[in-house]
């Protein structure tokens, strides 16, 4: 009896034990090294001063500034991109040439382009290897006829002696000079000419903006803002009296001002050449009838620290 009350007590023992170690909880893990962060507010970000930008498919979503920038030694820039339309880009190519690769994308607005000081020529146009900024992701080949060297508002319109440019072009219309208008025109991009914003622009580079004064070759301006008619003339006809109407007469010039009466700011300089400096011209409406203004858009462009005619844009009032 005594050997069986034993036996009991052993067991019930036992089977205690068994329950004390199944309900012992088993201790959470440690961490070392490394704070988790709550599951409901994410971790802040270290704030790093020249941020690394990010690419959708082959553009970049972030613009740096170019004081976010310093450019290696042997970089040369910056550069803008010009003559691109609205709504195109510039391909950024993975070697020299149209056949190559995409890698990349330019907005035709980007003016933070660094040049590697590589270049070469191939199917007769010069092809230069860039950078956009700080982001070496866009990196490759673009055609430089797509770049001009990039100078802010404040620095153009601080050296005075760029504004000459406009009195050689003045002297060049009061004489009907076509030798000193096409020294006037830059060798790089021509000289592009808006007879109305909306209508069709025409390029002359520097051979043919010789003969616009002389020449009875009829060109197509595009739809007249006000008829809506085709318009259609040689330069001398139709271009040569608004310039002589706006230059030879009082006008007032205005650096980089671009606003026009009844337009949106930023419908006034077409995309393609929007990068480029402009002097406005404005001639004044007369007392009594004041609608009969006139504004002429100069976009120059600085080569080489010499300034030349790049673009003409015409605005008159339009009933």
């Amino acid at each position: 009896m005594r050997n069986r009350i034993i036996s009991l007590t052993l067991g019930c023992l036992l089977l205690l034990f068994s329950a004390c170690q199944r309900l012992t909880p088993v201790p959470a893990p440690t961490v070392t090294g490394t704070t988790m962060p709550s599951p409901t507010i994410p971790s802040t970000p270290a704030i790093n001063p020249s941020p690394t930008p990010t690419l959708s498919g082959a553009t970049a979503t972030f613009v740096p500034t170019l004081s976010m920038f310093t450019p290696t030694p042997h970089m040369q820039g910056p550069y803008a991109v010009v003559e691109v339309q609205e709504g195109d880009r510039l391909n950024v190519r993975a070697e020299a040439g149209v056949q190559a690769r995409v890698v990349a994308a330019l907005p035709p607005t980007a003016t933070d382009v660094y040049l590697t000081g590589a270049s070469q020529q191939v199917d007769g146009a010069r092809w230069v290897e860039i950078q956009r900024g700080s982001d070496a992701k866009v990196r490759g080949w673009v055609n430089a006829f797509f770049l001009t060297p990039w100078i802010p508002s404040e620095d153009f319109c601080a050296a005075t002696e760029r504004q000459a440019v406009l009195g050689a072009l003045e002297q060049a219309i009061r004489q009907r000079d076509g030798r000193q208008l096409a020294d006037l025109v830059s060798p790089v991009h021509g000289m592009t000419v808006w007879l109305w914003r909306s209508g069709k622009p025409i390029r002359f580079d520097a051979g043919h903006a010789r003969w616009v004064f002389t020449s009875t070759y009829s060109h197509n301006w595009g739809m007249h803002p006000a008829s809506g008619l085709e318009t259609s003339g040689s330069f001398q006809e139709a271009v040569l009296p608004a310039l002589e109407d706006a230059f030879l007469h009082s006008h007032e010039v205005r650096c980089n001002e671009r606003t026009v009466p009844g337009l949106l700011d930023s419908s006034v300089i077409p995309v393609s050449v929007q990068n480029y400096n402009v002097f406005k011209v404005l001639k004044p409406g007369s007392a009594g009838v004041e609608l009969d203004w006139r504004i002429w858009m100069v976009a120059v462009e600085v080569l080489d620290g010499k300034p030349y005619l790049t673009a003409l844009i015409h605005f008159q009032w339009e009933p």
